[in-house]
């Protein structure tokens, strides 16, 4: 936050405004504002942000300033620990918590935003350590230190929003030493153990369960306990069965060697976790195969820029048609194979050697160009420094980062006919991080944690 030097006062000074009461009901406004604030701040459950601002319940405001800046009017305040912060006028009647302008069954704003002028101020007073407004029209807004606090954007905001939480890049050594292995019961059971596993999804792109059931429809469990509404569905079904099938739909229906990818880049917007449930491994072969995108780019870009940039900015034609259990499909899309974004960090890979289509997005010389760099690529990312190896066993749940993590597997044997050992068998779905991030925040405060 910025100190002000304007000279600090009580009272603001007033200006006309367009504000309207929503529903022009005055009186129901002042009577819901003449509740205590400290009701409405703890009734406020739906609109807080789950969010861990340290004690912001011990800071109070000492004093409050109007200030004017390129046009727009701020309540400038001074805390208690010293920190300065500029609340926006319009922002704080957009926020006013009383029940004629906040549904707080709900956790929804009534107030519509073409109601407020950017010239709106309110007389602004200290009550509680917090503020009070109350604007021309009559209107009466409070807001309590703690509310105010949650919501100045700061580096402890920053780490309790897991969105924001910076993805680690790792080596194949490194993820040697930092794969996360998490029990099954625990992610099942114990909101802390579903919140850990959340997070080293999160900020490695990769994560280990152990001990689950070995049997079908774990998968299913898992996705019903990690994401607000389970599976999501592709042209493969809800769920699919990673084994050897007569007439495959797909080289992973195969025993032969997956080489390292992301599924389904011919969606437009790809699945974006994916998971894999041994049920049964094969006696020889079959390990799973593990990059980080990130990593990977940060270092290719490096040692080759110019195909870095070539890259990041050509499209490449993808696409993927057949049958399976969901019917024909025929799907289609273009993108480069490394997206970035507003600020040029990695945001996803988008490399299938199998389903890149044929069809030249570019005139033959500049195609020849990205061809080369495609190539190029692939032999980079292909050397031991980069490939991380696991062999699940019966029981094992691999989850990982579908826009990030490419995964890949190692040919493996089919038994011979009569033995003992059934054939490899994963299970495996999709899930978005949408709705994983909000299994995420019930599971904190399942532990007593706000975010």
């Amino acid at each position: 936050p910025q100190t002000s030097t304007l000279p600090q006062h009580t009272r603001a000074m007033e200006m006309p405004t367009k504000m309207n009461v929503v529903g022009g009901d005055v009186k129901a406004c002042a009577d819901a504002n003449n509740k205590n604030w400290d009701e409405i701040s703890t009734n406020d459950t739906a609109s807080k942000p789950r969010a861990d601002f340290g004690n912001t319940e011990k800071r109070m405001i000492d004093s409050v300033a109007v200030k004017e800046a390129h046009g727009y009017s701020f309540a400038s305040t001074s805390w208690s620990d010293g920190t300065t912060f500029d609340f926006p006028f319009m922002f704080l009647r957009d926020n006013c918590q009383c029940s004629a302008c906040f549904d707080h069954s709900s956790g929804q704003r009534k107030v519509m935003i073409d109601t407020i002028g950017d010239d709106i101020k309110g007389e602004t007073t200290i009550s509680a350590g917090g503020l009070s407004l109350v604007w021309k029209d009559g209107h009466r807004s409070v807001f309590s230190a703690d509310w105010l606090g949650k919501r100045v954007p700061n580096d402890a905001a920053k780490q309790s929003d897991l969105r924001k939480v910076e993805w680690e890049p790792w080596s194949a050594q490194d993820m040697q030493k930092r794969c996360s292995r998490h029990n099954y019961s625990q992610v099942m059971e114990d909101g802390e153990g579903l919140r850990s596993l959340i997070k080293d999804l999160w900020v490695h792109g990769l994560a280990v369960i152990h001990n689950a059931p070995k049997q079908q429809g774990v998968v299913e469990k898992i996705a019903n306990r990690v994401s607000l509404i389970g599976m999501l569905k592709s042209n493969y079904g809800t769920t699919f069965d990673v084994q050897t099938k007569l007439d495959p739909s797909n080289l992973a229906y195969t025993p032969v060697e997956l080489p390292l990818h992301s599924d389904l880049v011919q969606y437009d917007r790809k699945p974006q976790i994916q998971m894999l449930h041994c049920i049964a491994q094969s006696a020889k072969g079959g390990d799973n195969t593990f990059l980080d995108g990130l990593y990977v780019t940060e270092r290719f870009k490096e040692q080759y820029p110019e195909e870095y940039k070539l890259l990041c900015s050509e499209d490449i034609f993808l696409s993927d048609a057949g049958s399976d259990v969901a019917g024909r499909y025929d799907i289609k899309n273009e993108a480069p194979l490394i997206e970035t974004d507003k600020q040029g960090r990695f945001k996803s890979l988008n490399f299938n050697n199998h389903i890149r289509g044929s069809l030249m997005l570019q005139n033959p010389e500049r195609w020849a160009k990205v061809y080369s760099a495609i190539r190029t690529f692939y032999t980079f990312m292909k050397q031991d420094e980069f490939v991380f190896n696991i062999r699940l066993e019966s029981g094992d749940v691999v989850i990982f980062n579908n826009i990030r993590t490419l995964h890949g597997r190692r040919a493996y044997q089919l038994p011979e006919q009569g033995a003992e050992m059934s054939a490899r068998h994963l299970q495996g779905c999709y899930l978005d991080w949408d709705n994983v991030f909000s299994a995420y925040r019930t599971a904190r405060s399942e532990v007593g944690q706000e975010g």
